[in-house]
């Protein structure tokens, strides 16, 4: 059986429809209660039941408005107590914020209950790590995030600084970093070696020689020879410039002077 409006029609046995008649009114025009609690908005417009539904409606939205808090207000709430120094940087370590920064507080995601500590277990006799110089980084921080003990790594802090200035490093500047057998596990690794470019003619280079630490500079040789470039200036004397192989800030301090 089917509906359209106010028409019904059944499929008999052949396929054909069979209509019927529509369905008698309500007496007294009155719906028994708990009929048409929701009525739909979008038909018989104009309706007693369609004013009723819109008052309904209506009301709804003048207890929910009255009932909210209010958009400028705010909600209140408790306040949690302050973290001290060492809990913050606990949490910091468990967060994603770090990450963008290149995960620069050194420490690791707690472990969990599923995690357990082994009694024993074979440690590798050396570790080759790759750390780079943050923004503001100094010697003893990068070591100190690459597993290096603080004590040691303020000692290489004062070997380097004895040969360059440590404001010299350039930010970005990739360290190659060389920790060696530590006795037992409850300790830090013991650092063998490190390299980095302290400045763009200088490489520093530590080792461990004899049981101490040794701090080597390396100077890099700089070509100063003038080079000169060719080509052909066509919609501009800066492109041309720049695609003949001249550095930007070369181009820029000779149109200056121009």
């Amino acid at each position: 059986m089917f509906q359209f409006g106010s028409q019904e029609f059944s499929l008999g046995g052949g396929g054909a429809a069979v209509l019927a008649p529509p369905a008698a009114p309500i007496r007294g025009g009155r719906r028994p209660l708990g009929a048409e609690l929701v009525p739909d908005l979008g038909h018989a417009i104009g309706s007693r039941i369609w004013w009723r539904g819109l008052a309904s409606l209506a009301a709804l939205c003048a207890v929910a408005v009255a009932l909210s808090p209010g958009l400028r207000r705010p909600i209140a709430g408790p306040t949690p107590a302050p973290l001290s120094a060492s809990a913050w940087q606990d949490a910091r370590a468990q967060g994603i914020a770090p990450l963008a920064f290149g995960a620069d507080t050194g420490r690791r995601m707690a472990a969990t209950d599923l995690v357990r500590p082994l009694a024993q277990a074979p440690e590798r006799p050396s570790i080759d790590l790759t750390a780079s110089f943050g923004a503001g980084d100094t010697v003893a921080r990068v070591l100190e995030r690459a597993g290096v003990a603080g004590a040691e790594a303020r000692q290489v802090a004062t070997l380097v600084a004895g040969h360059t200035g440590l404001a010299d490093i350039p930010d970005g500047a990739r360290a190659d970093i060389r920790l060696g057998r530590r006795p037992n596990p409850r300790v830090a690794r013991p650092l063998d070696a490190l390299t980095f470019r302290a400045r763009f003619d200088l490489r520093m280079e530590v080792a461990r020689v004899n049981g101490s630490l040794v701090a080597r500079p390396v100077p890099i040789r700089v070509d100063n020879t003038p080079l000169r470039i060719q080509g052909v200036v066509g919609e501009g004397l800066y492109r041309a410039a720049r695609a003949a192989g001249a550095p930007a800030d070369a181009v820029a301090s000779y149109l200056r002077a121009v």
